[in-house]
Formats: structure tokens, C-alpha cells, sequence
């Protein structure tokens, strides 16, 4: 049976050097899921979390979250601090059901897309590692603000490339200030019943994403599995992932023309969804938050984003009675 509202999410692993391989230490090779790696309460990579390629090149881990010294539950109604990717994979999973409740209030009860989800969350991540996505981080870490936030804006547009069809387009309106523009594909391939050789690539319905302005046309990234410390490229297509993802930095305003051709093998028609996220990085405090609870002895992690600067940080813990410096 097909649920294209099933949202599937793994934990990378926790086998990090293994047999004395920095890379390659997979734990799922499944087309349609979202692999989770773990990371430090400082938003660091931990020194268990698996890395990718998967043996055939494609992107592993997706996303990235918290793993490590996690308050967990443990049995007889007790709790305890714990690590590994099975505790950053359970993260993502909260912050995905809870996007799933925002999709509702905003259409009506509908659930969204699988493959909807996996790009919101992945193209709204902040990027971590090398520049673009990775085989540590994958497309960075989560970033539930951001994403709702894409979602609440309209942001998306769903369609289907017909086989033998023609290329499918989108057009993005920039507006003046905007730091960074992605654009992000993602598609459920569909399944074949075969027995694939080792290394052997399993897309089966291969899209394409462009971005065109003016005469600039942007192609996807692309890793280099030989040498996958290696940073992202943007120079080809993407032949063997079933996730794309451009990046403009600085755009200039106007309109863009987003693009998805490619080849549709098997079905007749393939569905996917597209993404893009207009990034001002206005210098922001995310975290703690106005009304967050925290228990006594609990350690409260402080978290600015594109500060530009010197700043002065001043905490109350009493509504305002007094601030003290930090």
C-alpha cells in the first residue's frame, strides 16, 4: 500500500569509525525516509553520530538535531540523560507532528505530504558543517521556526511531471533584502521489485531542478561520494537523489522561474513538491523565549542567529525584577 501522509524517520546510527572508516557507516538505505543525525546540546557533530554517502552516493543523514545528554524517559516512571541518534531522531519526529497539526489548522484537518515535510524541514535547517549539505549534517540542523514559517507564507507548490510530459515551472517573486533564496524538490520515487546490485543507484523517476533569473541559471548541489569531506558543488544535475536543493546567495529582487523536467520510468506521472525559503537572516534571539519553563539546576542554553556584532545579553527570571548581565 502507498501513504503518501506517512512520514518515515530513522536514526542515522551511532556508528561513527567504525572499523576505522571515517565515512559510510549508513544504517538505512530506504529512498523515502528522513535519516536523523545527532548532535551536541552546542549544536556541534557528536563523536558517535553515522555519517553517509550511502554506497551508491545518495545523501545521508537529511537533517540534523540534538543527540546528545537528552532528558529521557526510562522505565518504573523515571527519567535520565541519555545520547545517540535514537534520541535526536524522536526530536525531529515531535517537530514534525507538530508541523503536521500547523498543515491541519491552516487546510482544514488535511494532513500534508510526506515528501512535503521532508523538504520543509530540510530546506529551512541551518546549515552546519561544510557550506551546503554534507554527509555529517546532511542539509543542517532543524529549524521548526523557520519551517512553520515557510509554511504559514505559502511557500510550496505541489504538482506532477507527466511521462513523456513537458517540464513543469514556478515563478518566485524576491523581494529587496533578501540575504538568501533555496529552493528545494522532493519526491516519493517509486518502488521496484528487484535486487539491486551493491553501489547500484535506485532512483527510478529522475527529476530536475533549475532556477533561472534573467540569463543566471542555478543548478542543484551535488556531493562527491570518493570524496565525500569534499564540499558541495552547483555545477551539473542531480542524478541520484530524490532531494534537491539551490541556493542563491544574495539574490537580486524580481522574479525567478523555478524548473522541474527529467524523466519519468515507471507511473504516469510523478508528484513532488517545491520549497523555497526567502532568508533576510535578521539578527534574531531564539532561544530562551519569552515564557519558557526550566527546572532548578537545569542548564539553559543561549542561541542568537546572524548576529553581526558585539552584544550585550541581560537575563530576569522574575518578569523583569531585576536584569542581570550575563
Amino acid at each position: 500500500c502507498y501513504f503518501p501522509t506517512l512520514t518515515h524517520v530513522f536514526s542515522a546510527g551511532n556508528d561513527q569509525g567504525a572499523c576505522r572508516w571515517e565515512f559510510g557507516h549508513m544504517s538505512n538505505y530506504a529512498k523515502n525516509i528522513i535519516s536523523v543525525a545527532a548532535l551536541t546540546p552546542g549544536g556541534k557533530m557528536t563523536d558517535f553520530s553515522s555519517f553517509g554517502p550511502l554506497r551508491d552516493g545518495r545523501m545521508f543523514p537529511i537533517i540534523s538535531a540534538r543527540g546528545e545528554s537528552v532528558y529521557s524517559v526510562m522505565p518504573e516512571q523515571s527519567y535520565t540523560y541519555m545520547s545517540g541518534t535514537s534520541m535526536s531522531c524522536p526530536t525531529v519526529t515531535g517537530h514534525l507532528a507538530l508541523l503536521t497539526q500547523r498543515w491541519g489548522q491552516l487546510h482544514g484537518g488535511a494532513l500534508p505530504f510526506n515528501y512535503y515535510l521532508k523538504a520543509l524541514i530540510a530546506n529551512t535547517a541551518d546549515d552546519a558543517g561544510n557550506a551546503g549539505p554534507d554527509y555529517k549534517f546532511g542539509f543542517g540542523v532543524l529549524n521548526s521556526l523557520e519551517a512553520v514559517t515557510a509554511m504559514e507564507n505559502n511557500w510550496h507548490h505541489f504538482a506532477s511531471l507527466a511521462r513523456g510530459g513537458e517540464a513543469q515551472t514556478k515563478s518566485i517573486t524576491v523581494p529587496a533584502g533578501v540575504k538568501e533564496l533555496r529552493v528545494m524538490i522532493c519526491w516519493n520515487d517509486p518502488v521496484v521489485f528487484k535486487e539491486y546490485k551493491t553501489g547500484e543507484c535506485p532512483l527510478v523517476n529522475d527529476l530536475d531542478l533549475t532556477v533561472e533569473n534573467g540569463t543566471n541559471s542555478y543548478f542543484p548541489y551535488t556531493l562527491d561520494p570518493k570524496n565525500p569531506n569534499t564540499p558541495a558543488v552547483a555545477d551539473k544535475k542531480n542524478e541520484v537523489d530524490n532531494i534537491e536543493q539551490v541556493v542563491i546567495k544574495n539574490p537580486v529582487a524580481g522574479t525567478y522561474t523555478v524548473t522541474v523536467g527529467g524523466t519519468v520510468h515507471q507511473g504516469k506521472k510523478q508528484p513532488f513538491a517545491v520549497v523555497w525559503y526567502l532568508d533576510e537572516q535578521i539578527p534574531t534571539l531564539a532561544c530562551p523565549a519569552v515564557g519558557d519553563v526550566y527546572a532548578p539546576d537545569e542548564s539553559v542554553y543561549l542561541r542568537a542567529e546572524h548576529l553581526t556584532g558585539n552584544v550585550h545579553v541581560e537575563l530576569s527570571t522574575d518578569a523583569g525584577a531585576p536584569f542581570r548581565d550575563l
